[in-house]
């Protein structure tokens, strides 16, 4: 008699009466069957809609993930996230989750995750905290000059120092180098806090210049 079929998944096995030499054959090939659809279900995880799965779940390489949320260990193989995998990243963007909270990753902008990591803005403002405790914070700015008449210019801090501003120092600017424009700047104390400080403009032998500098920067460190 002809070997007959399982329902669901169309497995040979042979009928009552079989022709006895070709039952191990049909077996045989049956068992290969089953052990290549028990790895396609241990690599491919498709929980039903709404599913979850608690506990570590480790995935071999090939394996394929459709709306899976899971709580506990995650372990991917290596070389399983590819370029191609990332294709729908949007522009000059990272993976990341900037939450607080665990959650899946979104597309953040460069700028984004440099500020998540303390570093805000580039030139002529800006500033960068560096690690440990209480935690520097590094601030750079400038402030335009308008005048070539000694007097106090006020700077605001790209950001507020949590605590205090340690220190400011100061520069100055100019478009080219000149005898008439012969000028420096000096932090004014009294002025110094955690938002910002004033500058007094100095000429050498006291007096104005006919020639002003184009602005003063400056490079503030506090905490």
């Amino acid at each position: 008699m002809p070997d007959a079929t399982t329902t669901y998944y169309g497995w040979s096995y042979p009928t009552n009466g079989a022709d006895a030499s070709s039952w191990g054959t049909t077996l045989n090939g049956t068992i290969v069957d089953i052990d290549a659809a028990l790895h396609a279900l241990a690599i491919t995880v498709v929980p039903a809609s709404g599913g979850s799965y608690t506990g570590a779940v480790t995935f071999e390489a090939g394996a394929t993930v459709a709306g899976l949320t899971a709580t506990g260990a995650l372990s991917l193989p290596s070389g399983s996230v590819s370029n191609a995998m990332l294709a729908n990243m949007g522009g000059n963007a990272v993976k990341a989750n900037l939450t607080g909270v665990a959650g899946p990753p979104a597309d953040v902008s460069l700028s984004t995750l440099l500020a998540a990591m303390g570093v805000s803005g580039n030139t002529p403002a800006g500033w960068g905290s560096l690690p440990g405790s209480p935690g520097l914070l590094i601030q750079i700015g400038a402030v335009g000059v308008e005048s070539n008449v000694e007097q106090v210019y006020n700077a605001t801090f790209p950001t507020a120092f949590p605590n205090v501003c340690l220190g400011v120092v100061p520069g100055t600017n100019i478009a080219t180098g000149s005898g008439a424009a012969d000028m420096w700047a000096q932090t004014v104390d009294s002025t110094i806090n955690r938002f910002g400080c004033g500058f007094q403009l100095q000429f050498a032998g006291g007096g104005s210049r006919s020639t002003n500098i184009s602005q003063f920067t400056f490079i503030a460190i506090g905490y």
